[in-house]
């Protein structure tokens, strides 16, 4: 979009330029054709309503990974580079289009194929989205040095502070999950694994489960038990245990192995 709207540039750097994304996308399409048929699988009810009051919320909240205060931060910076005289006019025309149109499209894709909005999707802006804020302080640091000091040093803390956290936070023990699958199907039970994708984890702590796991749709007449192993708040986890119960089997027990809900 940017070298086609560009008069600045000969035709022949226009045609070069659409030539090599073309052929970048071409070579993208193979794997699109591919994962597509697992995007809608295991989704919760209502994923693919992405357009909501809260969209813009989870996007700002979520975009540069720090929460509200780093997402502000930033955007003042950004906003400064927009207006310096460090960047070309075409050049600023290319950040802006870098840090706006994936956004776009990313909705529009979700919204297509009845996926839901991750913030993963998005992660291609960072790049313009840095090199505006760089030039923003910049642009203050030509006439009032301190505030740009101010400025960087209240990101890099935002940031730091925000990674700290999230290295201490509550979240999953897989090993946990593991080990606990594994002493279950030691004692005879059948292990079930939902989505079966995550079958990898399990296996690189405790490789001889691979013996013990049968799929979701499996005949577990032959089982005396059966242990359910699926992450908290799964669409599975209504099917699995209908599923299970209509089979004649009862609920014993439900462990958590990390923060539980």
């Amino acid at each position: 979009m940017w070298a086609l709207g560009n008069g600045r540039l000969p035709p022949k750097v226009r045609v070069l330029t659409v030539g090599a994304l073309s052929l970048a996308g071409a070579g993208f399409v193979p794997w699109l054709v591919y994962a597509r048929r697992n995007w809608k699988g295991n989704l919760p009810a209502g994923a693919a309503h992405i357009w909501h009051p809260g969209l813009l919320a989870m996007l700002l909240r979520e975009c540069l990974g720090g929460g509200y205060l780093l997402t502000g931060l930033v955007m003042v910076a950004v906003l400064l580079g927009v207006r310096s005289q460090t960047l070309s006019t075409s050049m600023k025309k290319l950040m802006g289009l870098m840090a706006l149109v994936p956004v776009v499209l990313a909705l529009l894709a979700d919204s297509w194929s009845g996926y839901f909005v991750a913030i993963r999707q998005m992660i291609f802006i960072l790049p313009s989205l840095a090199l505006l804020a760089c030039a923003g302080l910049e642009h203050v640091a030509k006439t009032k040095s301190g505030r740009r000091a101010a400025l960087a040093a209240a990101v890099v803390t935002v940031s730091l502070t925000h990674d700290v956290r999230w290295f201490f936070k509550p979240r999953e023990d897989w090993k946990k999950a593991s080990d606990v699958t594994s002493q279950s199907a030691r004692a005879g039970a059948c292990a079930v694994l939902a989505p079966e994708r995550t079958a990898q984890i399990f296996l690189f702590y405790h490789p001889g489960l691979i013996r013990d796991l049968y799929g979701e749709g499996a005949d577990f007449s032959a089982c005396s038990g059966v242990v359910v192993v699926m992450p908290d708040a799964s669409p599975d986890w209504t099917n699995s245990i209908k599923r299970l119960t209509e089979a004649g089997f009862r609920r014993s027990r439900v462990v958590f192995a990390g923060h539980p809900p």
